[in-house]
């Protein structure tokens, strides 16, 4: 009997030890958004010179997207390096792409800083910030995951590493992963604009 109950008391403690992992990977911690082959989620966000960006703004382009922050260690500058090589491989055709940085990080990543971050691994890069409702909202409509965790006297941002590619009429097309290649993420994109 009491073997048992230490059992279930173990088992009841690794069980509540787990719950923080389990709401971050569960998909109901992530709001819902639009899914492949469907209209992308709505967004009102600031560039560098003070102008309004919406979903709307980049008629006729495809627009590559990814959500990050300047202060990320690792997957951010990663990614980005990928979408600047991505868009040499494509060559010219790259013209009809639009790469767009959205920062989750509104408290450090002014539209400003956003440029000079986003300028050191390509120009082409667009990024993007607003307001933390604003931010939320874009987040959201992509069903993008973010959590605050704090370390060593600042924080930094766990979130969604995922690349958007939204079509010219506004639809998701695909998703690609964290660790795409630039060869694969400029063929697959090729073959969206050859079929446009």
């Amino acid at each position: 009997m009491r073997r048992s109950l230490w059992g279930t008391a173990i088992c009841i403690t690794l069980l509540l030890a787990g719950l923080p992992l389990a709401y971050k990977l569960w998909p109901a911690a992530v709001p819902a958004a639009a899914r492949v082959g469907e209209v992308a989620g709505s967004f009102e966000l600031v560039d560098h010179q003070g102008r309004h960006i919406d979903q709307n703004s980049f008629a006729e382009r495809w627009v590559l997207l990814f959500f990050g922050f300047t202060h990320c260690p690792d997957v951010c500058p990663t990614t980005l390096a990928t979408v600047a090589k991505t868009l040499d491989k494509l060559g010219p055709r790259s013209q009809h792409v639009q790469p767009v940085f959205i920062s989750l990080d509104p408290e450090r990543d002014s539209p400003q800083l956003l440029q000079r971050y986003t300028g050191f691994f390509d120009p082409r890069i667009i990024g993007l910030s607003g307001n933390v409702q604003q931010v939320r909202q874009a987040a959201d409509a992509y069903g993008v995951y973010v959590a605050r965790r704090e370390a060593n006297g600042t924080y930094l941002l766990d979130h969604t590493t995922s690349l958007y590619l939204v079509a010219p009429d506004g639809r998701l097309v695909e998703l690609f992963a964290q660790n795409v290649t630039p060869e694969h993420l400029a063929s697959s994109i090729g073959d969206y604009l050859d079929a446009d």
